[in-house]
């Protein structure tokens, strides 16, 4: 917990929705932005992700947290960040492209944002050594 605020990361957001939603909530996970893909999931667990928004808070969101964090992560070719943000999460519907996740998280700051890998591929699809990183990355903010 930060400033009263609960801290989460995608699996406890996974194993436990309805105690969340539409609750203000700090989010730890791994972004991964490519075509027609915007979500944050946790690369310990397969399946535990969530979509991410910026639609709802936008203007909060360019003037909040750190200066062009939405340049960072809005490139054109993709790419996977390490992401702690603060935002309101949604459950119990499909979200995003196509209906395809039953979470989201609706963004009002962005708190810390780590460039990991110029791609926005699932985890498997990455090599090794980003793998690495992106887990060693995710292990050590999740326990902050």
């Amino acid at each position: 917990m930060v400033n009263g605020v609960p801290t989460l990361n995608a699996s406890d957001l996974h194993n436990l929705p309805q105690c969340f939603d539409g609750k203000f909530i700090r989010l730890v996970g791994i972004y991964r932005v490519a075509f027609e893909n915007s979500d944050l999931y946790d690369p310990t667990k397969l399946g535990a992700s969530a979509w991410v928004s910026f639609g709802p808070f936008y203007r909060t969101t360019k003037r909040c947290g750190i200066e062009n964090a939405l340049d960072v992560i809005h490139e054109k070719a993709g790419g996977t960040c390490g992401f702690v943000a603060t935002g309101v999460i949604r459950t119990g519907r499909g979200y995003g492209h196509l209906g395809g996740w039953p979470h989201e998280l609706q963004v009002i700051c962005i708190e810390k944002i780590v460039r990991l890998a110029d791609f926005g591929w699932n985890l498997a699809s990455q090599d090794p050594r980003t793998r690495e990183l992106i887990i060693d990355w995710y292990v050590k903010e999740r326990r902050q």
